[in-house]
């Protein structure tokens, strides 16, 4: 191919090639496909009201970041979204279902980093904190989740994907 003389239709088919490269090269280390934005996810929740709002907060981070899925001609996180490992508990608004919601989203992201369906490798990095079932514990377990939650989502591989935008 004459690099000088690329016409649309050999520019295309280069970014589609590499594009395709890019979806498959992942490394052993980085599960995710593109750049998934790292939101800084701050767990301290200096009391209950804070903690629920932070829990919630933290579900709807999750839930973007599942649905999240690549192709070789599209940008995100994951070979496939994730459909599987939802957070079900209802929004939280007390202690009770603060705890019910810490505890779900715990379990369903453990699922998730684990998965190979979603990821091209899996992710060791599990929320290990028991589970909430009063202030203390719910508020160790959110500073475990903002970690790991933080930490899963800059796992990522280093190329970026290639769009080209009209001029």
């Amino acid at each position: 191919m004459d690099v000088r003389n690329l016409d649309g239709l050999k520019i295309d088919a280069l970014i589609t090639t590499i594009n395709a490269m890019r979806f498959d090269a992942a490394t052993a280390s980085k599960p995710h496909l593109d750049e998934v934005p790292v939101v800084t996810l701050v767990g301290t929740a200096a009391d209950l009201p804070a903690a629920i709002i932070k829990v919630n907060s933290f579900v709807s981070t999750y839930a973007t970041h599942i649905a999240s899925a690549a192709t070789v001609s599209t940008k995100g996180a994951h070979l496939t979204a994730d459909a599987t490992n939802v957070v079900t508990a209802p929004t939280a608004t007390d202690q009770s279902t603060a705890n019910a919601r810490a505890n779900d989203l715990k379990a369903q992201f453990n699922a998730h980093v684990a998965s190979t369906t979603f990821h091209k490798v899996a992710d060791a990095g599990v929320i290990t904190a028991s589970n909430a079932t009063n202030l203390a514990s719910l508020q160790t377990l959110l500073l475990d989740i903002a970690s790991k939650m933080d930490a899963h989502f800059a796992r990522c591989t280093a190329a970026s994907f290639i769009n080209v935008v009209p001029a």
